[in-house]
């Protein structure tokens, strides 16, 4: 009995020399591989720049409520103005200002359904072009063509492994990485 009390006292000593000596900078902080975005929306204005339209994707939602609705043979702008994420004590922050930072790690490739009938070249500045210049997509300029209706859906591609810009008639192509965001919206060119 004796013996196993002077044990139990030597890992009780133990563990509560370990846990007095244990300080908040000791724990590991904990970082994300892909942000947490829970909401992403682009601008789109007409080719002066003018009449601005604000879409928004909810995480979690198959395809955006918001309708994009253009009109036939004119030309568009269509910029990421918000990744809305949870921050630090839970508060909402816009990290595309994180992104554009670590524009050498992310890329954005767009993708539509054969039945909305327009083009797409990337716009960006060299705020969002890579050192190796290729353009991340965060602006596009879209133009229509004929009437009708379908998706188009925005990736947001973290750390890929090789991208294209001009692959895909510049809508784009990743391989490799994981996807931080995927936002479909409906659009219709009426």
């Amino acid at each position: 009995m004796m013996k196993k009390t002077k044990i139990l006292s030597a890992v009780c000593a133990t563990a509560i020399l370990f846990t007095g000596c244990s300080s908040d900078d000791d724990t590991p902080e904990h970082i994300h591989d892909n942000e947490e975005i829970h909401e992403f929306i682009i601008t789109q204005t007409d080719a002066d720049g003018n009449n601005p339209m604000e879409y928004i994707f909810v995480a979690g939602d198959a395809i955006s409520d918001d309708v994009i609705t253009l009109r036939p043979n004119s030309t568009y702008n269509f910029e990421v103005t918000g990744m809305m994420s949870h921050g630090a004590n839970d508060e909402e922050e816009n990290i595309v200002g994180e992104i554009i930072e670590e524009k050498e790690e992310h890329f954005f490739v767009y993708e539509k359904t054969s039945s909305v009938d327009f083009s797409l070249i990337r716009t960006d500045d060299a705020s969002t072009t890579r050192a190796d210049g290729t353009k991340i997509g965060k602006k596009v300029q879209i133009t229509t063509n004929n009437t009708g209706s379908g998706n188009l859906t925005i990736t947001l591609k973290h750390e890929p492994t090789s991208v294209d810009d001009s692959a895909n008639n510049n809508f784009g192509s990743s391989v490799g990485g994981s996807s931080d965001v995927v936002a479909t919206y409906s659009v219709n060119i009426e």
